[in-house]
C-alpha cells in the first residue's frame, strides 16, 4: 500500500477507533515515566498534492503526551483528531498506549475510553507506527491467551480485551511483538516536517 493511502488508513482508524482492537486497559506506565523526546515534533506523510496529513506530539511534564491529527484535502474541511498517552518499554521494544479525548478533556479525564496499542521506531528525522492486529488479538482472544471478546458489527468485527495491565505486560514479554502485531501489516510512516 502506498505511503499516502497508509497515513490515510491510521487517521481514520485513530477517528473511528473501531478498526483497531479496543483495550480496556493500557500497558502499564513506567515508575519513571518520561516522553520520548525523538516522537516530540511535527511529523507528515506523504500524500497527494491535494492531500496533507500532519502529526503533531507535545510532551507534558507528567511524562504523557499528546497526540493532535490533522488530514486535510482541498475538497473538504479538515479531519481532527486528539489523542493522549503514553509510552511503555517492553526489552527494547517501545509501544505507544493511546486513547482518545475531546478538544476540552481535561488531561489523563477520560479514564472510561479504550485504549489502543502500537509498536513505534522513532528515529531522527523518521517516526514509524504499527498498530495491533485485530487478527493477532483476536486469536489470542480464541486461545484463551488474552481475556476479552469479539462481537460482529455491522461491518466490522468488534475486538475487546479485557486483560489486566501486568497480565497483558507479561504476554508481550514472553511472547514478544509478533504475537500481536502481523508481519504483513502496514507500518505507517511519518517524516519529520521541515520547518
Amino acid at each position: 500500500m502506498k505511503h499516502s493511502q497508509s497515513c490515510l488508513i491510521f487517521m481514520f482508524a485513530i477517528v473511528l477507533m473501531g478498526c483497531v482492537p479496543d483495550f480496556e486497559n493500557p500497558l502499564p506506565p513506567p515508575a519513571n515515566l518520561k516522553s520520548d523526546d525523538k516522537m516530540v515534533g511535527n511529523w507528515v506523510c506523504d500524500m497527494s498534492t491535494n492531500e496533507k496529513v500532519q502529526l503533531s506530539i507535545f510532551a507534558r511534564q507528567s511524562g504523557w503526551m499528546d497526540f493532535v491529527y490533522v488530514h486535510h484535502d482541498d475538497h473538504r474541511p479538515a479531519e481532527v483528531a486528539l489523542l493522549e498517552g503514553y509510552v511503555t518499554a517492553v526489552g527494547k521494544n517501545k509501544f505507544l498506549n493511546l486513547r482518545g479525548r475531546e478538544l476540552n478533556d481535561q488531561a489523563n479525564s477520560n479514564t472510561n475510553r479504550p485504549w489502543m496499542l502500537a509498536l513505534y521506531v522513532a528515529g531522527l528525522n523518521s517516526l514509524e507506527i504499527r498498530l495491533f492486529s485485530d487478527s493477532k488479538v483476536k486469536t489470542l482472544i480464541e486461545s484463551k491467551e488474552l481475556q476479552g471478546s469479539v462481537s460482529k458489527g455491522e461491518n466490522t468485527e468488534q475486538i475487546k480485551v479485557t486483560t489486566p495491565s501486568t497480565n497483558l505486560l507479561s504476554l508481550i514479554t514472553e511472547k514478544g511483538p509478533g504475537a500481536f502485531i502481523d508481519n504483513d501489516s502496514i507500518t505507517h510512516q511519518f517524516k519529520r516536517a521541515k520547518k
